[in-house]
């Protein structure tokens, strides 16, 4: 898929899940695929291969869409993240999955976290954040955040609009 309108030169998207209470294992089990980043409360971990390390402040698991989803196309990011919660379609299983993750996230009392991040061409305009990925983030009690950015003004920069 490709967005005529708005060609992003970069995309992806993050979900990620915090809390003191925090178990990843458990919502790797839910979820059924592995974090790129996640640790307890009180556990070492460290960023990137020759990171320092640090100690949990509080448990945290993330999964970004870099290494998953091989388009610049930021629909396709937030796809992943749909298929990842398992609610992409109308199926009983994704259903109950999805049900499971709520349970987790409520019991564990985690926020939940979407971040979209899209770098286009100099005039493009942003693409619209999905309604159905808004909803499942708010069935979730999560927010989404948005870094949008286009040449001539670095991404790096820019602070992330909470939508």
């Amino acid at each position: 898929m490709k967005t005529d309108s708005s060609p992003a030169l970069k995309a992806f998207a993050t979900l990620r899940f915090e809390g003191d209470s925090l178990d990843a294992s458990a919502v790797s089990d839910v979820l059924r695929v592995a974090p790129t980043l996640a640790y307890r409360k009180g556990e070492p971990y460290r960023l990137g291969k020759r990171g320092v390390e640090k100690i949990g402040e509080t448990g945290y698991w993330l999964l970004n869409t870099k290494d998953r989803v091989r388009t610049s196309d930021l629909r396709d990011h937030a796809a992943c993240i749909m298929n990842i919660l398992g609610h992409a379609t109308a199926c009983v299983k994704q259903d109950e999955t999805f049900d499971r993750l709520k349970s987790v996230v409520g019991a564990a009392g985690l926020s939940t976290l979407v971040t979209l991040f899209w770098f286009g061409e100099a005039g493009a305009q942003p693409p619209a954040v999905d309604p159905h990925l808004e909803g499942l983030v708010h069935k979730l009690q999560g927010t989404i955040e948005t870094d949008f950015a286009t040449q001539g003004r670095d991404p790096e920069r820019i602070a992330g609009q909470a939508a």
